[in-house]
């Protein structure tokens, strides 16, 4: 969500935005009650917790309970291919959705699952280039919507050279401080980096396959893929 805000902007310009990297639910009242302060706690609230630790049904309810029965509140649950307490923590989601009527439970464990290319194979939660693609498309350019322009609006923006770098190297208003997480796939984002960055980044040396082509079953894609690939390495 860190990621997208500027587009959530766009698309709601009302929208306020609280994210950030490692986020747990045991932060989340203090965060209510600073927007509650603020004027900025909206009718209908998203709350994406449990990536990073498991919680309580009665610290979930702890959240709830403040955000009161006359909100609408859509609470994401959690997938990670290598997350321990994913059954854990979307259990106590679901249980949270069962107990309070304003409450629905958006499954992204059973979306995810089935489209492998959207996770990147290392820490087996963050989206891939294609997943970053794919998790658009599954939200918005579906037939006949009218945020198609939006949606490679925000496509371009994520592959730019800015945001790319961002993401890469963790520089930027809005990944505070210094990490590696997100392998770019802009060309001149890779230039932007280190050698130190690019080893990290293990793009150097630069691969030579793509690491996803199994998870395509469709062979004349494939075909583009590998051609885009080369195409992309010369």
């Amino acid at each position: 969500m860190v990621a997208a805000e500027p587009e959530l902007l766009k698309l709601a310009p009302d929208v306020v935005v609280d994210a950030k990297v490692g986020r747990q639910l045991v932060e989340a009242m203090d965060i209510l009650r600073r927007l509650e302060r603020e004027g900025k706690l909206y009718d209908t609230v998203v709350i994406g917790l449990g990536s990073n630790l498991p919680f309580t049904v009665e610290e979930g309810s702890e959240v709830l309970d403040f955000l009161g029965e006359d909100r609408t509140i859509y609470w994401v649950n959690t997938f990670g291919r290598y997350l321990d307490w994913q059954d854990e923590v979307n259990g106590t989601i679901s249980e949270l959705g069962e107990i309070y009527d304003n409450v629905t439970v958006l499954d992204w464990s059973a979306v995810a699952p089935d489209n492998p290319e959207w996770i990147r194979s290392d820490d087996g939660i963050h989206l891939t280039p294609e997943g970053t693609v794919g998790y658009v498309d599954y939200w918005a350019i579906v037939e006949g919507t009218d945020e198609y322009d939006l949606a490679c609006e925000w496509i371009n923006w994520i592959e730019s050279e800015e945001q790319q770098t961002a993401m890469a190297t963790g520089i930027s208003d809005k990944y505070p401080g210094e990490y590696y997480t997100y392998t770019p796939v802009n060309a001149k984002a890779i230039d932007n980096l280190t050698p130190e960055q690019k080893i990290t980044l293990e793009l150097d040396p630069m691969p030579t396959c793509i690491k996803l082509l199994p998870y395509i079953a469709d062979p004349e894609l494939k075909d583009a893929w590998t051609d885009l690939y080369q195409e992309f390495v010369g």
